[in-house]
């Protein structure tokens, strides 16, 4: 039985291996019927261990003057039935041994308990561990060190924005390029067309019934999703408000990525900011190979201030859009909120005064949506809002006011893999419970004229239509004049203003920088203007000398490749509880394997006991036969020495021999059991 103890702990070592390495594969159902059997085999390896180690320990125990319960003798060859815990035989048998205090058959019983609970668990375990799981697994860094594992720092870049600008308090056009397309990630307004036709479908679904919506942004090679989440009023004074929230979680681009000779369609996740603590390294280039790092002197001035440091998490934007009916009331506009909002102080009747509706943006006398910029607009009461937008409707003779709340709120972080298939943000987006993140002023995004001029923008493109070459606003004006305005408004400002502000983070060059990770001279020079610089070329033998820079003008930003695929590892806590029982198994081998080796040396190679390894030899040992005749018990055996050769003959016979079952006619239950040779059954009948 050494071979099955053998063959089950290789195969748990080869598991151990393959799950360490983050193994992938892409299974068909041909691989996955073929892991399936093995799995099944390796579950019929482990219980056929466990059966020989609890066989080992019942025989060792038979050899001791207290012997063994009757009712322990089978229990080796019935781990995988759960009756035998709670059969006569074992109940019984506890109870006795209980009555003599016998602390060994105490520790026996509760290792048959331990040893049939971790068989029961082998088959789940073994199917669980062998199956491979479809999620998001690292994989190793892209360039020279392919074949090392994802530690994200050698994809560490550097992009020349401080903390404060990477999240600023105030939105400006200062980053944008004029000459740029209208469709490039970093464009305001490069999703409105794809939000406003979609909004419609948005409105009419059958989620819209719930408080919680999911919409999917796609530009190109870039997908974002933005959670919503809502209050719309239904009866009385609310009738006519909506409330929405509104944030995007992580972005995500999709990129080729070509790894030791295979190309993988990559997810390429928002970048991991980086908070800076300063580490003087000196970089050393030799034939164009990777950089050698090693800590050094912080005066030389010839080493340059590197990062490493923990990782703090990124921020996305969170929107609140309010929109209620409104009412004008000569050069004013009053409204009155009566859902629990985030503005503070909460808002009864809201009055603005000298709305202006700029004739560049719609004509006038016509239905129109307007934006109102606060920090040129006095308010009564003051509102902590970022932003109001009015819709007016000459045909309809409506008004309603929108009230817009942007901050930048922490996103999930993703240090070695991304959570699951759809990413989500820590922002939650339940309305009643939403309101307490936009209480803090500090955080609040402000926005300027010129920036909500770039969210007006029309379709520019040569396959525009006529609806599309009208400006943003009026487009989605128009729409919600056929829906629900304060329901449609609420919906659409939520959706647009949230992808406007997401793209901020792209004018940052972050994923220009890493389109190669692996060249670290190419990171190097993605770094902006001020910051390292190259002294000789990277082809010669010469040691590249790096001055130092401003490190805190910089902010680190790291990138981590993960992929959606079939693979092996632990990423949570129910997929390592497999394991456990799994290592259970593997200890006890070791420990059943050491006492054994120990025993044996003892002993002089051979371990008393080994005469019996099934069901069956326990039979024909408990009953050795002299032939002819009846069944005998051991005690009446013949003392003397028999021959190897007696003893199988003795086995033979045994099991050549008959059983009858008596039955107590009264009650009608079993007696007795007689054994009787197979010449004696003629006999009897």
């Amino acid at each position: 039985m050494t071979v099955v103890h053998v063959l089950a702990v290789t195969a748990t070592i080869v598991l151990i291996t393959v799950y360490a390495n983050n193994a992938s594969l892409s299974p068909g159902p041909t691989e996955i019927n073929a892991l399936l059997i093995t799995s099944k085999v390796y579950e019929i390896l482990i219980i056929a261990s466990l059966s020989d180690i609890l066989l080992y320990r019942i025989r060792s125990r038979m050899q001791s003057p207290h012997g063994v319960p009757l009712g322990f003798l089978t229990s080796p060859f019935q781990l995988t039935s759960v009756p035998y815990l709670f059969s006569r035989q074992f109940r019984k048998t506890s109870a006795a041994s209980c009555s003599r205090d016998n602390r060994g058959d105490h520790m026996l019983r509760a290792f048959i308990i331990y040893v049939v609970i971790l068989a029961l668990a082998t088959g789940p375990s073994a199917s669980i561990v062998m199956l491979p799981r479809l999620n998001w697994w690292p994989l190793p860094e892209p360039g020279p060190n392919a074949g090392g594992r994802s530690s994200g720092m050698a994809n560490l870049v550097l992009v020349n924005a401080t903390m404060a600008s990477l999240y600023p308090s105030l939105i400006s056009l200062a980053w944008l390029n004029a000459s740029s397309p209208q469709d490039q990630l970093s464009c305001p307004s490069a999703a409105a067309s794809q939000i406003i036709n979609n909004l419609p479908q948005v409105l009419s679904s059958d989620d819209v019934k719930e408080s919680l919506f999911n919409y999917t942004i796609g530009d190109r090679d870039h997908t974002r999703e933005i959670n919503l989440g809502w209050q719309f009023g239904d009866s009385g004074v609310a009738a006519d408000e909506a409330l929405v929230y509104a944030t995007s979680t992580l972005d995500v681009v999709s990129r080729d990525l070509h790894f030791r000779g295979n190309k993988f369609w990559q997810q390429l996740h928002l970048p991991v900011k980086i908070v800076l603590n300063p580490t003087w390294f000196s970089i050393e280039w030799k034939n164009r190979g990777s950089p050698r790092l090693k800590p050094d002197d912080p005066h030389d001035v010839n080493n340059v201030q590197y990062m490493s440091s923990a990782a703090s998490q990124w921020k996305q934007p969170a929107v609140a859009v309010h929109c209620a009916q409104g009412m004008n009331n000569g050069n004013s506009v009053q409204a009155s909120f009566s859902l629990d909002g985030p503005f503070s102080p909460p808002l009864g009747p809201l009055k603005t005064f000298s709305l202006p509706y700029p004739s560049t943006w719609t004509p006038a006398n016509q239905a129109m949506l307007s934006f109102i910029d606060f920090s040129g607009q006095r308010m009564i009461p003051p509102v902590n809002a970022s932003a109001a937008f009015v819709s007016q409707s000459a045909i309809a003779n409506s008004t309603i006011i929108c009230l817009a709340a942007a901050r930048w709120a922490a996103a999930e972080i993703w240090i070695s893999k991304p959570t699951e298939n759809s990413a989500k943000s820590n922002f939650a987006v339940d309305p009643p419970a939403v309101s307490k993140g936009f209480s803090d002023l500090s955080d609040r995004i402000s926005m300027p004229v010129d920036w909500a001029n770039s969210l007006n923008t029309a379709e520019t493109s040569t396959n525009a239509t006529a609806a599309e070459g009208a400006g943003a606003f009026d487009r989605l004006h128009d729409l919600c004049e056929k829906h629900k305005p304060t329901r449609c408004l609420a919906v659409g400002f939520s959706l647009y203003l949230t992808d406007a502000l997401s793209r901020y983070h792209h004018s940052l060059d972050i994923y220009n920088c890493t389109g190669n990770l692996g060249d670290f001279s190419r990171r190097l020079k993605c770094m902006a203007t001020g910051g390292p610089r190259e002294s000789d070329s990277l082809v010669d033998q010469r040691t590249t000398e790096i001055d130092p820079m401003d490190i805190e003008q910089y902010t680190g930003i790291t990138v981590l490749y993960s992929s959606y695929r079939y693979g092996f590892g632990i990423p949570g806590v129910m997929e390592s509880i497999p394991w456990v029982v799994l290592q259970l198994h593997l200890m006890l081998v070791v420990a059943y394997l050491a006492e054994r080796c120990i025993r044996g040396r003892r002993a002089g190679g051979t371990v008393a006991g080994d005469d019996w390894s099934d069901v069956g030899e326990l039979v024909a040992v408990a009953f050795r036969v002299k032939m002819p005749g009846a069944s005998v018990p051991r005690e009446a055996a013949p003392t003397e020495t028999a021959t190897h050769t007696h003893g199988e003959r003795r086995t033979r016979d045994t099991w050549r021999m008959r059983a009858f079952m008596h039955v107590d006619r009264v009650d009608g239950r079993p007696s007795e059991i007689i054994l009787r040779p197979l010449d004696n059954t003629r006999e009897r009948k």
